[in-house]
Order: C-alpha cells, then sequence, then structure tokens
C-alpha cells in the first residue's frame, strides 16, 4: 500500500468514525462537513485512477447495474428542482402562488427546490462513501479495519451515552438536551436512530468476536463445539466483547422498541451468516439466536426498566404513527409519476395532512413511504433496488467466499437494521447512520467478489496445471 493510499483510507476512517459528531451529523454544517470531506477523498481517488500507470486499483464491473440505477434517480431528483420542466408537470401549489412576487426561486416539479438540491446532495455524500468503501473494501485488510472502525467508534459512543446517562448529566456535548431526557441518545438527539447506531456497532463488534473464535473452532459434535464457543467468547477479542456489551447495553437503555427489535433482528441475521459461512448445521444457529435472545430479555429485565415500561404502553403513539405513514401512503396516487419533490414531506405534510391530525410532521416515520410520496412510485421503486443489490450480492458472498467470507454476513446483519426500524421510523435519514450503512455494503460488496489477486493466482494455476492444457 502507498502512502497516498495509507492516508486517504484514514482519512476516509476518520469520517465513518466522527459521522456522529455532534447530532448525529443531522445539522446543515455537519453534514456539509461530511459532503465535502467525501467529495474530496473522491476527487483524490479519481486523480490517482488517472495518473497511475496501472488501471487495476479497484474493478468497478460489479457497480454497472446499481450505479445504472441510482444515476437515474439522481437525474430524475435534478429534474424534480429545475426550472426548465413543462408547465404541466409543476406540482399544482405553484398555480395558486404564481401571482406572488418570487425571488431567486420558479415553479417546479418540487414543492422546495432548495430541500430537493439539499436532499440530493446529501444522497451524493451517501454514494461517494459507498464508492470509496467498495475502492478500499478489495482489500481483505482494509475491509476488516472498516469493520473494526465501525466497532470501535461505535463502542466509544455508547460508552459516553451510558456515562452521561448513569451521572445524570442531561447534555450532548455542549449542547442541553431538549428530548429524551431519561433515555441514552449518546451523541444523537434521537433514541431511536441512536439505538440504530449502537445495534449497528454491536453487530459489528459480534462479527469480530465470532470470527476470532469461529477461526478456532474444533471440529466434533454440537456439544463440543459449542464449549468451545463459549470458552473462546470469554478469552477472545476481549475489546470488541467490551464493544459488544457496551452497545447493547446502550441499545437497551434508549428504550427504543423498535430499534431494540431491529437490533436483535440484526444480531440473528449474523448468527445465520456466521452459521452459513462456517457449515454450522441448524441446531448450532438456533442455539446462537437462542443465546441472542436471552442476553438481549436478561439485558432489558436488568436495566430496561424504560424499554420494559414503554412495551406495556397503550398503542396511542403507535396508532398515529400508522395514521401519519397511512396518510401519506394514500397521499402517493395523486403524485404517483413525478412526486411533491426529493426532501420535501415538511412542506408536502400541509398539503395533505387531514383535520383530525393537528400535530406538525418533518417526517413519515416510514422512509419508504416518504420517499414513495416525495419521488413518485418509478422513481422510489428504483432507488430501492438500487439500494438493495449490494444485499443481494452480500448474501452471494457469503454462500460463496471461503476468505473473509463473514465480511458480506455483517454488511447483510448491520445493513439490515436501519432497513427493518425504517419501515416504522426515519433513521434512514441521519446522515451518521447512512455514512456507516454505505461504508459496511461498500466494503460487504467488495468482499462478495474474488480479488484481483486471488483471480491472477487461479489464473496462473490454471495455466500451469497439464490436467487444464
Amino acid at each position: 500500500m502507498t502512502a497516498f493510499e495509507r492516508v486517504s483510507f484514514w482519512l476516509f476512517g476518520a469520517v465513518i468514525a466522527l459521522a456522529p459528531l455532534p447530532l448525529a451529523s443531522n445539522r446543515l454544517w455537519s453534514w456539509s462537513l461530511l459532503g465535502v470531506m467525501t467529495g474530496l477523498l473522491l476527487l483524490a481517488w479519481a486523480v490517482r485512477r488517472s495518473l497511475a500507470a496501472d488501471q487495476e486499483m479497484c474493478d468497478l464491473r460489479p457497480l454497472l447495474l446499481p450505479a445504472v440505477l441510482m444515476s437515474g434517480v439522481i437525474a430524475f431528483i435534478a429534474v424534480q428542482a429545475s426550472c426548465w420542466t413543462p408547465l404541466s408537470w409543476h406540482h399544482p401549489v405553484w398555480q395558486l402562488v404564481e401571482h406572488l412576487p418570487r425571488r431567486g426561486t420558479c415553479p417546479a416539479i418540487t414543492l422546495d427546490r432548495f430541500a430537493t438540491w439539499t436532499g440530493l446532495a446529501r444522497l451524493l455524500t451517501y454514494v461517494g462513501v459507498f464508492l470509496l468503501a467498495f475502492r478500499f473494501g478489495q482489500s481483505g485488510g482494509r475491509a476488516r479495519a472498516i469493520v473494526r472502525i465501525v466497532a470501535l467508534s461505535s463502542a466509544i459512543y455508547a460508552c459516553y451515552g451510558l456515562v452521561l446517562h448513569f451521572i445524570g448529566s442531561d447534555t450532548i456535548f455542549w449542547y442541553d438536551k431538549w428530548a429524551y431526557h431519561d433515555v441514552v441518545t449518546g451523541p444523537f438527539v434521537n433514541r431511536n436512530a441512536f439505538a440504530v447506531y449502537v445495534g449497528m456497532g454491536a453487530a459489528c463488534n459480534l462479527a469480530i468476536v465470532l470470527q476470532g473464535c469461529m477461526d478456532k473452532l474444533p471440529t466434533g459434535n454440537l456439544g463440543t463445539r459449542m464449549r468451545a464457543l463459549l470458552a473462546g467468547l470469554l478469552t477472545e477479542r476481549h475489546v470488541y466483547l467490551a464493544g459488544f456489551t457496551l452497545c447493547a447495553m446502550a441499545t437497551i437503555l434508549t428504550a427504543s422498541r423498535a430499534g431494540t427489535a431491529a437490533t436483535v433482528f440484526g444480531l440473528c441475521i449474523l448468527v445465520i451468516a456466521a452459521g452459513v459461512h462456517y457449515r454450522i448445521g441448524w441446531q448450532g444457529r438456533t442455539a446462537g439466536i437462542a443465546l441472542i435472545v436471552v442476553i438481549v430479555t436478561g439485558g432489558a429485565l436488568l436495566g430496561g426498566s424504560r424499554l420494559l415500561e414503554r412495551l406495556d404502553m397503550t398503542s396511542e403513539h403507535v396508532d398515529r404513527r400508522g395514521l401519519v405513514i397511512g396518510t401519506t401512503l394514500r397521499a402517493v396516487p395523486e403524485h404517483a409519476f413525478l412526486g411533491t419533490g426529493y426532501g420535501t414531506f415538511e412542506t408536502a405534510w400541509t398539503l395533505i395532512r387531514p383535520p383530525r391530525i393537528n400535530r406538525w410532521f418533518r417526517q413519515a416515520h416510514s422512509t419508504y413511504a416518504e420517499n414513495l410520496l416525495e419521488l413518485g412510485v418509478p422513481a422510489a421503486l428504483t432507488l430501492f433496488v438500487a439500494v438493495a443489490w449490494p444485499f443481494v450480492v452480500c448474501m452471494r458472498g457469503l454462500w460463496r467466499r471461503r476468505r473473509n467470507g463473514l465480511l458480506p454476513g455483517v454488511a447483510l446483519a448491520a445493513g439490515m437494521i436501519p432497513v427493518v426500524q425504517s419501515s416504522l421510523d426515519f433513521s434512514l435519514q441521519m446522515p451518521a447512520i447512512v455514512v456507516v450503512l454505505a461504508a459496511l455494503l461498500g466494503q460487504g460488496m467488495a468482499q462478495s467478489y474474488p480479488s484481483q489477486q486471488g483471480q491472477k493466482r487461479r489464473g496462473a494455476a490454471r495455466q500451469t496445471d497439464p490436467s487444464t492444457q
């Protein structure tokens, strides 16, 4: 690895590790800084690739399908925010204000051109993080380093949140909390989003621990292997075992029902992935899943009283959230093809809000319903397929790869946590979470294909093997 690549990679690692600072980067200056850093790293990579005599730095062919799909979505969002579309395409609300003076704006498909351009800039940042992770992740060592960066940084933020919680501090760095005063939120504002973030960290930490144990697992019957696995959990990778414990505790103490449930689901996916990679039968996988459920249940009973209280609460909050999602979905047919504009739900809500709901919502509490309304059905489905494709590739890589085969598995498991939770919330709209998701999926997809070195070795072996002549 050259000095340029080392510096570039650790700068990229800093982007991943520092993304939650502060407030999950969900402020203009913080996510803009993320975007600038990502753009500079992409520019440096592009210049390096164009100047290098060796053109084998990164094979981008596996990205062709998602790149075409995502490019179509990006182009459509730009069209939504442009001023040169036909009048018949513009949102009807522009006809109501056409007699009013407008400064610096013009009628468009979108309700809010600034919000749409802003949403597009954030989307491009996430795409850039994915591309960088895919580029660096083609090296097995750097792919493992990406997982370790997520594991360690999430454990540090979980520790920070737990310390503040137990000493009774009601602050987030230099900010006074204005919401969720009695639960752990770490550097985030929203407890549900923080539960997802540390849940992804728990999956990464557990994956590292499992890999350390499973690589040394002896042959024998299930009982012998399970005893060896339990012994290994107590002796291998102490730092990451502590990281898993901190992240699991923080998840429970957020008192987020959906976040905790999604984390348990993701950890179970990780156990299944480890079983597939290490060729463990269904009995072992079932035992692993049961152990995960016991650990989380025990943690909730011992210290998660707030979570248990929320599980016993009435369904009023759930019903209200369902009402918002339902209202959003019912508005989709009216904007089925062109949408209201990417990133414009807050503005659109004032137009679609039924009289019986007197609350103001900035998000639809379902990222998928919100995307359908903002982008229209064709573009939203294209976006869904583009994002789902790396998951499909990681599933294939988990089955086919033997070396570093758990890396696609951890991307699949950790990535499913925000994907599942966002069906009833908006964690996929938090920059810190999407940056981590993009980084894990990028390295997982890269490790789902044989490395160029491996392909060369196999090609040389076939040429020298007499049986292939």
